[in-house]
C-alpha cells in the first residue's frame, strides 16, 4: 500500500550508484499506479543530479482515466439516496471531478456508531470504498479541503402551542389581579355577613346582597337601599370594581375569541431546562457543550441520541418532548413537512448559534487527488457557483409571525358558554317550579 501514499521516492543501488525513482501517475489513474523503477542518474564523485530530476512534478493535471468515488450519508438535500435529485454535496464533487477529468462514483454510506467516527472513516479509505468523503467535523488526522460552506448549528425547537380556549378565561387577569380581587370579594362578604348577624336578619338579607352584587356584575337593574353609610361605602365599592373589571375582561374575552392565540415561546437555552425537554443531537457535538457547566450537566441527563434521520424532528414538531441540533441549511429543507394546519411551521430556530459547522472533504493524507480538488473547490467557492448550487435546494416555506389571527367562532369556542346558559336555564326552571308548588 506504500505506492498510496508516497508519490515522491528515490532509491540507491550502492554497488553501482545508480539512483532510481517511480512515475506512479503516468497514465492518470489513481488506483492503478506504475511502481517499474527507472533510471534517473548516477552518484559520483564529480557530479550531482538536479533536485528538479530527482523529484519531478509526478501529479497530472488531468486523472483522465480515474474513477473517484465519494462517499456521502444520505441527508437530504445534501445528498439523496435516489439517482434522480442529486444534492448540494453530490453536484459539487461531480463539477469538481468532471473539471479535472476524473469519472465520478458515488457511494452512500451510513456511519453506524460502532466504533469512532475517525476509526471508521479510517476504514472506508484503506479499504477503498471511497477515496474521499465528506464532513463537517474538522480532524487533524484527515487533510481537510476548503469548507465549501460554513453554516450554524441551532437548536431547533417546538413552536408555540394553540392556548386551550379554557386558559383564556382565567388567564386573562394575572394571578395577583385574580388574588386581590377574591380577597376584596371575600372582604366585602364579611362585612355584609357580619352586619347582617347584628341586625339579626343574618341569611335573608347576606344573600339579598349576595344576589345584589350577582345583578350589577351582569349590568342589571339594580334597586338599592342605602340605609347606613356603610352600605353607601360597599355599594360605591362594588359600582367602581365591577364596571373596571368588568369592562376589562369583557374586552379581553371579545380579543380572545376572534384570534388564535399561542402559548409562550421557548426564546433561549433556559426556557429548554425550565420545560424540560429532551436534548436531540449526535454525541460527537457533546464535546462543544462542556463548558457550559449548567447546561452540560442538563444535557447529561436528558441527552437524546439523533442520527441523519428524521426521526427527532419528528419528536420535537409532533410528541412537543424534544429539541434538535441541527444545521439551517438541512432544516430549510426538511421544514417542508413541519407546517401546521394554521399555516406555522412546527419548529423554529433558537436566534443564536451553538456552535459553527464547516463543510469540507476529508482525505487519508497522501492521497495525490487531493491538491486538484482542494483548488478546484476554492475556485467554485470564489466564484460563487457553489452558492448557487446550496440555493437551487433552499424551500422557501411560508411563515406565519404574527400571534393574532381573525377566525370563525365554532361550537368549540363557545360551549362553556352555552354550558352556563344550560345550567342556569335548568336552575331557573326548578326555582319556579319550587315556588309554584309551594305557593299552591
Amino acid at each position: 500500500m506504500s505506492f498510496y501514499y508516497i508519490i515522491n521516492a528515490v532509491f540507491l543501488d550502492t554497488d553501482s550508484g545508480i539512483l532510481k525513482t517511480f512515475f506512479p501517475f503516468e497514465k492518470a489513474n489513481i488506483h492503478k499506479a506504475n511502481t517499474k523503477l527507472r533510471v534517473i542518474g548516477k552518484c559520483s564523485d564529480t557530479g550531482r543530479v538536479d533536485q528538479h530530476d530527482l523529484f519531478p512534478n509526478k501529479l497530472p493535471e488531468k486523472w483522465i482515466n480515474s474513477t473517484v468515488t465519494f462517499c456521502d450519508g444520505p441527508i437530504e438535500p445534501l445528498s439523496f439516496v435516489d439517482n434522480e435529485t442529486e444534492g448540494v454535496i453530490t453536484e459539487i464533487y461531480r463539477l469538481i471531478l468532471e473539471t479535472i477529468g476524473a469519472m465520478p462514483n458515488r457511494t452512500i454510506t451510513k456511519f453506524d456508531n460502532s466504533n469512532s467516527r475517525q476509526e471508521f472513516m479510517r476504514q472506508i479509505f484503506i479499504s477503498r470504498t471511497c477515496d474521499f468523503y465528506v464532513s463537517g467535523y474538522p480532524d487533524k488526522i484527515f487533510d481537510l479541503t476548503i469548507p465549501f460552506h460554513i453554516d450554524g448549528m441551532y437548536w431547533f425547537v417546538p413552536a408555540p402551542a394553540i392556548n386551550n380556549d379554557y386558559n383564556f378565561l382565567f388567564g386573562i387577569f394575572s394571578v395577583s389581579v385574580w388574588l386581590v380581587w377574591s380577597i376584596s370579594v371575600l372582604c366585602i362578604a364579611c362585612c355584609w355577613y357580619f352586619k347582617c348577624y347584628l341586625e339579626k336578619k343574618r341569611q335573608a338579607l347576606f344573600f339579598e346582597k349576595v344576589l345584589l352584587s350577582v345583578k350589577l356584575v351582569l349590568e342589571q337593574t339594580v334597586k338599592f337601599k342605602i340605609v347606613r353609610n356603610s352600605d353607601f361605602i360597599l355599594y360605591t365599592v362594588i359600582i367602581f370594581s365591577t364596571f373596571m373589571l368588568g369592562n376589562i375582561y369583557k374586552g379581553r374575552i371579545l380579543y380572545v375569541l376572534s384570534g388564535i392565540h399561542y402559548k409562550d415561546p421557548i426564546s433561549n437555552e433556559e426556557d429548554i431546562m425550565k420545560q424540560n425537554l429532551k436534548l436531540g443531537l449526535h454525541p460527537i457535538f457533546m464535546k462543544w457543550f462542556r463548558d457550559e457547566s449548567k447546561f452540560s450537566a442538563y444535557m447529561d441527563e436528558n441527552f437524546q441520541f439523533c442520527g441523519a434521520d428524521t426521526k427527532c424532528e419528528d419528536m420535537a414538531a409532533f410528541e412537543r418532548n424534544t429539541v434538535v441540533l441541527r444545521s439551517p441549511m438541512i432544516m430549510q429543507y426538511r421544514n417542508k413537512r413541519y407546517i401546521g394546519e394554521d399555516g406555522r411551521l412546527q419548529l423554529i430556530r433558537l436566534p443564536n448559534p451553538s456552535t459553527i459547522r464547516h463543510f469540507s472533504f476529508d482525505f487519508l493524507p497522501g492521497i495525490p487527488i487531493y491538491p486538484k480538488v482542494n483548488q478546484y473547490t476554492h475556485y467554485l467557492l470564489q466564484h460563487g457557483i457553489i452558492s448557487k448550487i446550496i440555493s437551487k435546494y433552499s424551500v422557501k416555506i411560508p411563515t406565519q409571525e404574527k400571534n393574532f389571527h381573525r377566525r370563525v367562532l365554532k361550537m368549540q369556542n363557545l360551549k362553556w358558554i352555552f354550558l352556563l346558559w344550560l345550567v342556569g336555564l335548568i336552575t331557573a326552571c326548578v326555582i319556579f317550579v319550587l315556588e309554584i308548588i309551594r305557593n299552591s
